[in-house]
């Protein structure tokens, strides 16, 4: 047996601010905030699916954490939030991270990507094609996210969570 592991990362451009900061950690089921030089950071990504929404322009994310999103009513709930913040979606950016799923674990195929188009077609009525970033987990992977706000890089690392190899 072996433990499958890779890092990949995004860069963003480079905001003028300040190095240091805090990562905040976001648990599972919630979402929080965060300004310049702090992060955002959340492990345990499995069928989750985390959205992570940031504005360059004030140095500020959002990072939400849900266990599925097969139905809208929270992640209208968290775009509302964002939009009182903001005023506008025009000028946000989103990165989708998560959603590994079990094929083994369900009958019709259709149902296994039920959040992601869930996702999908909630982020189409707020935000434009370019504004969002899809990474969808493979099968059987576990992932970890961190945005790291003063330098706007975005950090995933993955990992085999060896569900598939219980008998």
């Amino acid at each position: 047996m072996f433990n499958l592991s890779y890092s990949s990362m995004l860069s963003l451009p480079l905001l003028s601010a300040s190095n240091g900061g805090n990562l905040i950690e976001v648990g599972m089921n919630e979402y929080k905030r965060a300004e310049a030089p702090d992060g955002l950071c959340t492990d345990g990504v499995g069928p989750c699916i985390v959205l992570t929404v940031y504005s360059r322009k004030t140095g500020s994310a959002y990072m939400m954490h849900e266990g599925g999103l097969g139905h809208t009513k929270q992640l209208d709930h968290f775009l509302k939030e964002i939009k009182k913040e903001y005023g506008t979606y025009d000028g946000l950016s989103v990165y989708v991270y998560g959603n590994s799923v079990d094929e083994s674990d369900c009958d019709d195929s259709a149902d296994l990507y039920v959040d992601r188009d869930c996702v999908k077609d909630t982020l189409k009525k707020y935000f434009s094609k370019g504004q969002v970033t899809y990474h969808w987990l493979d099968s059987f992977l576990t992932g970890t996210i961190t945005l790291y706000l003063s330098t706007w890089r975005i950090e995933t690392s993955e990992e085999d969570d060896f569900r598939h190899q219980i008998t």
